[in-house]
């Protein structure tokens, strides 16, 4: 959780956070490509998450962006379920 003590976002923040979300793309290439890097991952999803939780603190953003990451799981979830109705449907017999 974070707390106004530990929020330390200005223009200087924003850079780490573009920083920190640019090394776990990093690492995400890495994994794909040839890597088992699990550790890394996880520490750079850390880093991240932290760098979010500051920014959506800083600018106040946790009610408009709960809001919308419910619209997108609900779609997400309406996409996967569509798509494997669409599946079953090839490997139907008629």
């Amino acid at each position: 959780m974070v707390t106004k003590e530990i929020v330390a976002v200005d223009p200087v923040g924003v850079v780490v956070a573009i920083e920190e979300m640019s090394e776990l793309i990093k690492e995400i290439s890495k994994q794909i490509r040839y890597e088992n890097n699990e550790n890394n991952m996880a520490e750079e999803i850390a880093d991240v998450r932290v760098m979010l939780d500051q920014l959506e603190y800083f600018y106040d953003l946790k009610d408009k962006i709960d809001k919308i990451y419910d619209e997108k799981l609900e779609r997400m979830k309406d996409r996967i379920k569509e798509k494997s109705e669409k599946q079953i449907n090839l490997f139907e017999v008629k």
